[in-house]
């Protein structure tokens, strides 16, 4: 067998299947909306088409293959389900409802708490500057130092006297 066959093969069999494909769909789609089957089905008598609607309707009473539905049990086990559902919808709902208050409440607290962490920065800050107006006045109103006083104009400041350098009498040279 040669290699390259088997796909060669295939794909001439997906082209075939594709046009015949193609073929049918036209003929069914031309034959189902065929201007001659729309007059036909409109001239026809009135008694056929009573006939085919009591066909349809005395069909489903003579294939009897199914057993008959019990509607009550079915009610009251539909019912239970949706009970159960319905508890747990509930059950999810309030916690959803306690997890988001508790949230809130959370978030209420620390909006509160950083208020009066806020106010009392303020109040902090408003008593240091009360504080540093203070000591600014009171340093304002010290007299200022008037260094050591002279008891008269008279009387001769007080030079420093000048020492001279001391001189030993044997310390000479040798």
């Amino acid at each position: 067998m040669p290699k390259g066959k088997f796909l060669s093969d295939t794909f001439e069999q997906l082209g075939e299947l594709a046009k015949s494909t193609v073929k049918e769909s036209v003929k069914s789609v031309v034959g189902s909306f065929s201007p001659l089957n729309l007059l036909e089905f409109a001239t026809r008598p009135s008694g056929s088409l009573s006939h085919l609607v009591e066909e349809k309707i005395k069909k489903p009473e003579t294939s009897n293959l199914s057993t008959p539905l019990d509607f009550n049990s079915l009610s009251e086990t539909y019912k239970k389900q949706d009970e159960k559902k319905e508890e747990e919808i509930k059950r999810r709902l309030h916690q959803q409802f306690h997890q988001r208050w508790k949230s809130e409440e959370a978030s209420l607290y620390r909006e509160k708490r950083r208020q009066q962490e806020e106010k009392q920065k303020e109040a902090q800050i408003q008593i240091q500057k009360q504080k540093e107006k203070e000591t600014r006045s009171y340093e304002q109103n010290l007299p200022e130092p008037q260094g050591k006083k002279r008891r008269s104009i008279f009387t001769p400041k007080k030079i420093a006297q000048q020492n001279r350098a001391e001189v030993r009498p044997a310390s000479g040279k040798h």
